[in-house]
């Protein structure tokens, strides 16, 4: 993602993405997919937030980034003394979930409707056009 996205949500999310560009954190390096995901990241951001103000703990991401065609967004909490009992981890990964499955069906470039695409062995989820363009083909029934 570029830069300025990533400002954007340090700006927004301080708590959240504390960590962001930290040496020798998985965050070093920023969030790593490409920008078509950026309001997914942000929407999600936005609910985590909300849940994070009614529940009374405070929450860093400690790696965002795509595997395999869709989002992977890991957290902890960020006062280690603090706990979540399991109805709230429930709620949060739950939260997670929905935008790693949304990231699933959208453009990672262009963040559009997309679906899981394939050039060699790396997988991505991108648009018909964005795939063209990045010599990407269709991921056959054999190939997942």
């Amino acid at each position: 993602m570029h830069k300025d996205l990533e400002k954007k949500l340090i700006k927004n999310f301080p708590n959240l993405y504390v960590d962001m560009y930290k040496i020798n954190t998985c965050m070093e390096y920023g969030i790593t997919c490409d920008d078509g995901w950026y309001e997914l990241i942000n929407n999600l951001s936005v609910e985590i937030e909300s849940w994070c103000i009614k529940n009374n703990l405070r929450i860093k991401a400690t790696q965002v980034k795509e595997k395999f065609g869709s989002l992977r967004f890991y957290i902890k909490l960020i006062d280690e003394s603090s706990t979540w009992d399991q109805t709230q981890y429930t709620e949060l990964s739950d939260i997670i979930y929905k935008y790693e499955k949304l990231s699933s069906e959208t453009c990672e470039v262009t963040g559009n409707i997309g679906k899981l695409k394939i050039k060699g062995y790396l997988y991505k989820t991108l648009c018909n056009e964005s795939a063209i363009l990045l010599g990407f083909d269709d991921v056959k029934k054999n190939e997942i």
